[in-house]
């Protein structure tokens, strides 16, 4: 392995959550109470420290916030300022999210001001990356990383299964 290569480590889900999966398809939502903790996100710290060097980014994706998980984009730029400006930086950083909605200028405005890298999606719900890099291409750092999800997730799975 190269001496330059570098991890991108996700975040656990724990963390990033804002409530839980629901396990009997019930519609109530359990709010996850380790949401961008501090004490959780140190513990998982403490893990990777003998990874040193070798990361390169951690990278906080969150899930499609709605309504009734979160207000808007603002909500969701307050409490991860917040959290980023109260932890240790020393890997740098890359923000997600599975919400077309929440990549607009506040975000990308955020993102920069932060010194964070973006995690363009491409999947899911979200518009093709090449309109939205090229929208707000000056609020982007030079680390990014691009993430390619398919529509047929459960597809994936089934033909990825034995790998």
């Amino acid at each position: 392995m190269s001496d330059d290569f570098k991890f991108t480590i996700k975040i656990p889900n724990s963390i990033t959550l804002t409530h839980f999966y629901s396990r009997n398809n019930s519609r109530q939502l359990k709010r996850n109470p380790n949401f961008l903790s501090d004490e959780l996100i140190n513990t998982v710290l403490e893990i990777l420290e003998s990874m040193g060097k070798k990361i390169g980014m951690l990278m906080f994706e969150f899930e499609y916030l709605y309504q009734q998980k979160m207000s808007g984009v603002e909500e969701l730029v307050e409490k991860f300022e917040a959290f980023t400006t109260s932890n240790d930086r020393r890997y740098p950083i890359g923000r997600d999210s599975h919400n077309p909605n929440f990549l607009q200028r506040l975000f990308f405005e955020f993102v920069d001001k932060k010194n964070l890298s973006v995690v363009f999606l491409q999947g899911y719900f979200v518009a093709f990356i090449c309109n939205t890099f090229v929208s707000y291409k000056n609020y982007v750092n030079s680390t990014s990383v691009i993430r390619l999800h398919r529509i047929d997730r459960a597809g994936i799975e089934a033909k990825t299964k034995n790998i």
